[in-house]
């Protein structure tokens, strides 16, 4: 069942009408990784009844040519247009010696073939992981169908990585009134909860674990209980850590072990030791900030300056406050009536000391041992030992 998805049918459906009528456009779905584009891909093909080459009666009268991108170590250059030339039954190679490679006359006889098909609905998917020759060619044909019967349709990441920043130039590089941005959002709330309520399982607890993310919440439900985490889920994760450098990587384990959100000082704080500081992206609804984005580092370490010394005393009292207000939270046994600190204590100097010292070992203990406080928590999705899944690390 595909929720929360109704209008961004009806904006493609409005843009293939417009490719019916002579109009051509490229429509660029973009969302996180696990958003739901390619599902919602789906959902606009089937709904649509746009057909493959060779069948003898597509409903709508228009041509499927379907391709992507994929994450290779070297790319190969205009991969995606090898996958459209085979699904419309064009010897591209021959194609490439008779041009000797020249790309401006090869993207163009691609343009030709494409339009003598009739109304195409062409689809790159991935497009975050595009060589250079395929953006051009991505460019070529966003300049230049204006009065085609094409729709190009790509889907492409929004992770800030720097295949992302590639593709908002290519597309940037095309006239504002050839392409429509539809972004995929995070599925929300009462999506969750009504999808969860169909399989019998705690809603909120699947959007907690999950934030709205289509395909953990996909595989969370369709996990046979609520005690394991998915494998699907747990190599998602684990792929995307394994990509981090060495000192992004241990900041990831150090802050991981949190429950759900951390305070703002302890984060500054572990990444004074870490040598990182906390990106923008990262969610910050409040003081405390969450782990589901990345993190930034700088190209070395360096110590946090102060524009003034006010600048560093109103710091050192803030994040003395802070740590005091966390001392039950790290274990801390002092207070100033000599008693136990708990969650509502009223915390003294020793409080604070304690905390601060143990929020300190803590990362260092994590920083050492790399990968066992990720394996526990996963830093994306939480999932403690009584079974029912937490929130978003």
């Amino acid at each position: 069942m595909l929720l929360e998805r109704q209008t961004q049918l009806r904006q493609l459906e409005a843009l293939l009408a417009d490719t019916m009528q002579g109009r051509g456009r490229v429509a660029a779905l973009s969302g996180e990784a696990g958003a739901g584009k390619t599902a919602l891909v789906e959902a606009f093909v089937d709904r649509m009844g746009v057909d493959r080459v060779g069948v003898d009666r597509p409903v709508q009268g228009v041509i499927l040519l379907r391709s992507a991108c994929e994450d290779l170590s070297i790319p190969d250059p205009l991969g995606p247009l090898y996958d459209l030339a085979r699904e419309a039954q064009w010897e591209l190679p021959r194609a490439i010696d008779d041009r000797q490679g020249q790309r401006l006359p090869l993207f163009s006889d691609a343009l030709d073939v494409f339009e003598a098909k009739g109304p195409s609905l062409l689809i790159i998917e991935d497009l975050h992981w595009a060589d250079d020759a395929t953006l051009d060619f991505v460019r070529f044909l966003g300049r230049r169908f204006a009065n085609s019967h094409i729709l190009l349709l790509v889907t492409a990441r929004t992770d800030r990585s720097e295949g992302q920043m590639r593709v908002r130039r290519a597309l940037g590089e095309i006239p504002a009134g050839n392409v429509m941005r539809i972004e995929v959002p995070l599925l929300s709330e009462a999506a969750v909860s009504s999808l969860a309520e169909q399989a019998g399982r705690d809603g909120g607890a699947i959007y907690r674990a999950s934030a709205g993310n289509a395909f953990f919440v996909t595989e969370l439900l369709a996990a046979e209980g609520d005690t394991a985490l998915p494998a699907s889920v747990r190599d998602a994760v684990l792929a995307r850590a394994e990509r981090l450098s060495p000192g992004a990587r241990s900041m990831l384990d150090a802050v991981s072990v949190f429950p759900r959100r951390a305070d703002a000082w302890a984060l500054s704080g572990l990444c004074g030791i870490a040598g990182c500081r906390p990106a923008r992206r990262m969610r910050q609804p409040g003081p405390a900030r969450g782990f589901r984005r990345r993190l930034r580092f700088p190209a070395r370490d360096r110590a946090p300056r102060h524009r003034d010394g006010a600048d560093a005393k109103q710091t050192a009292r803030v994040q003395s406050a802070r740590t005091g207000s966390a001392a039950g939270k790290f274990g801390c046994r002092h207070s100033e009536a000599g008693a136990s600190c708990g969650r509502g204590a009223e915390p003294g100097g020793r409080a604070r000391a304690c905390a601060a010292r143990r929020a300190r070992s803590l990362a260092r203990r994590c920083a050492s041992r790399r990968r066992r406080p990720l394996r526990g928590r996963l830093a994306v999705l939480r999932w403690p030992a009584d079974g029912k899944p937490g929130g978003a690390a």
